[in-house]
């Protein structure tokens, strides 16, 4: 009876045995665990470090972007000289506006001139002192129209004796002269320019060879 009666305490004591046993390998198993998480850890980043160098689907995205931010300069670029291309046209366009504002105006006005001038070569046909006082004031008053109009840019086309000159010359008839064939030997109507721009060609004669 005595023999197998067991003591409580000692049982007691078994089972805690048993229970830290258990505990100790738990630590283990956890420490373990944990052990195996950091190492995993640890290669992810090594992994990470080397994707840049290694990995391919970066790499495409590299050569990717660079091929855009290609695309984008040469782009801006474009853009800046066509900027710069509107820039300068609309300066020219503006200066133009200035420069030729007058056009309609010198061309009316230089009928006005045509007028005195043929006065003036009817004036050169008579003698009388009346005459003679008319031509002066008309030579005052053409010479008054011609300076003004060359204050703004208006100049008569040099035209007799000149070398033919498509350009400035409307030749309305070619005659026989002892002058160099194309050559201006006659005037019937002056031209004008306006700032370099012809306004109306010289109507000239011009001399044809014999």
């Amino acid at each position: 009876m005595a023999e197998n009666e067991q003591d409580p305490q000692k049982d007691q004591k078994s089972k805690w045995q048993e229970m830290a046993e258990d505990a100790s390998h738990q630590d283990e198993f956890e420490k373990e665990d944990a052990e195996l998480e950091l190492e995993d850890d640890i290669t992810g980043l090594v992994d990470d470090e080397e994707e840049p160098l290694g990995s391919p689907e970066l790499s495409g995205e590299l050569v990717a972007a660079s091929k855009r931010i290609k695309e984008l300069e040469e782009a801006l670029a474009r853009m800046q000289a066509e900027a710069e291309n509107t820039r300068r046209r609309a300066g020219q366009q503006v200066e133009n506006a200035h420069k030729f504002a007058l056009e309609k105006f010198v061309g009316e006005l230089v009928v006005v001139i045509d007028s005195l001038e043929r006065g003036l070569e009817a004036c050169d046909k008579l003698e009388s002192a009346e005459v003679v006082s008319v031509r002066e004031g008309m030579e005052l008053t053409h010479k008054q129209f011609m300076d003004t109009l060359t204050k703004f840019g208006v100049e008569a086309i040099e035209a007799k004796g000149e070398k033919f000159n498509p350009e400035h010359h409307n030749a309305v008839q070619m005659i026989p002269h002892e002058a160099t064939a194309n050559t201006v030997v006659d005037v019937l109507q002056p031209g004008y320019l306006l700032n370099g721009r012809l306004v109306r060609p010289a109507m000239v004669i011009v001399s044809k060879a014999e």
